[in-house]
């Protein structure tokens, strides 16, 4: 199996016998966008392969439940280094963090393209959740 996935044996073995992390059921609602931003078009269709790096990213935060309360984990991997020419993509679920004034402008004033996952969609960011594993 790990040659397989091509990781090593000790790291298989941590991951396999890690302490259950939250599923996806019980986050169901958290990534909530807020009705008054506009959400950007998936321009990705679950197309998550990149010719180039710096062409497309993707984007999820894990929320991690610990003895403190929640702490959140923002996530961005560019989609190059998993197996980007001009534009920049960068796509996300539609979370209120990223479709906020604030964030999107800093990707406009920086020539990046947003793409956004459709609503109740887990496969169109599907490569970024499944780094995180929550």
């Amino acid at each position: 199996m790990c040659g397989a996935l091509k990781v090593a044996r000790s790291g298989y073995y941590a991951w396999h016998t890690r302490p259950e992390r939250l599923s996806a059921a019980k986050l169901q609602g958290r990534a909530q966008s807020d009705p008054g931003h506009p959400l950007a078009k998936n321009l990705l269709q679950q197309d998550f392969r990149a010719k180039a790096p710096n062409h497309r990213w993707a984007s999820d935060i894990a929320y991690i439940d610990t003895q403190q309360g929640w702490l959140y984990l923002a996530i961005v991997m560019d989609l190059y280094s998993r197996m980007p020419e001009n534009p920049l993509i960068h796509h996300s679920d539609r979370g209120v963090q990223y479709t906020s004034d604030d964030f999107c402008s800093k990707l406009d004033k920086h020539g990046i393209q947003c793409s956004m996952s459709g609503r109740g969609n887990c496969y169109d960011n599907a490569v970024v959740v499944s780094f995180s594993d929550y």
